[in-house]
């Protein structure tokens, strides 16, 4: 049976696990909401309001960690580590956010969002920090309807399950900055935009590169980065570099000579002093 000293140990360890996945969370959350904002126009009736808080149960996420069959006795252990009460706790606070002119601060609980809609534009808030509770206005602007999650795993990949983008932690490790994990990101918003659903077409992650890059750069991030990280993993991966690697997936090669092409587009339209617009989305 394992000494108090090494169960006291483990439960440190949990701590310091759900502490990093806190933080690849808010990172997913900070770089993927300027993306779902400057991509608001793409999406059609699909938009809802940002107001850029990231929050969540402690419990459910300790339930995700849970999960995750090398981290079983994870839940438990993180129970008792974090007093877990069950209610929606503020995780996070984007930098710029409507949240953050309105003063919510990490640690707040929710306890009411959207209690009384004034206009098309603002919307209130309730909030518990200690004993208190504030009661705040948020004015608000549209993003794409489509979350973004952070999933455990060592695999470098981003995907669409469904409604929901998912990015693993092995890709947050693989990513060099943010203007990296904007470029994957960005393609998995336009998977979603174009509406391509399960299946991959070479003909799909060309037109998802393409818009991809076009959100990226409209969210005021690098859109050469994009070509930057393709370049770094047919470097791991020099599979990846032949046209006969995928059936599904134009080779990196070629991903990267179109990449630089529409990098070249954006460059130009910046220089005349525009923001960035692809072309028609129904010519993709």
């Amino acid at each position: 049976m394992p000494s108090a000293e090494v169960e006291a140990e483990r439960r440190r360890q949990y701590e310091l696990a759900a502490e990093r996945l806190l933080a690849h969370m808010e990172r997913v959350s900070r770089v993927g909401a300027r993306l779902t904002v400057a991509g608001a126009p793409f999406c059609g009736e699909e938009i809802k309001a940002y107001i850029g808080l990231l929050s969540a149960s402690r419990s459910s996420v300790a339930r995700q960690l849970g999960a995750h069959e090398a981290w079983v006795d994870a839940s438990s252990a993180l129970r008792d580590a974090w007093e877990i009460d069950g209610t929606p706790e503020v995780l996070a606070v984007l930098p710029g956010s409507p949240a953050e002119a309105a003063g919510i601060r990490v640690g707040d609980h929710v306890v009411d969002l959207d209690v009384e809609r004034d206009d098309a534009a603002s919307l209130w808030i309730e909030v518990a920090r200690g004993d208190e509770t504030i009661r705040r206005r948020l004015s608000y602007v549209a993003e794409c309807e489509y979350p973004i999650t952070t999933a455990i795993g060592d695999m470098v990949n981003a995907h669409v399950d469904g409604q929901t983008i998912v990015i693993t932690t092995g890709l947050l490790r693989f990513v060099e900055n943010d203007d990296e994990l904007a470029a994957v990101i960005g393609h998995e918003l336009a998977h979603r935009i174009l509406g391509h659903r399960r299946s991959r077409l070479k003909s799909r992650e060309r037109a998802a590169d393409y818009l991809g890059v076009y959100l990226a750069a409209r969210a005021g991030y690098d859109p050469a980065a994009a070509a930057t990280f393709v370049r770094r993993l047919a470097a791991e991966h020099p599979e990846l570099i032949s046209d006969r690697a995928s059936p599904a997936h134009p080779s990196t090669a070629a991903r990267v000579a179109a990449l630089e092409r529409t990098v070249e587009e954006i460059r130009a339209q910046q220089g005349r002093g525009d923001r960035p617009k692809p072309g028609a989305l129904e010519d993709l």
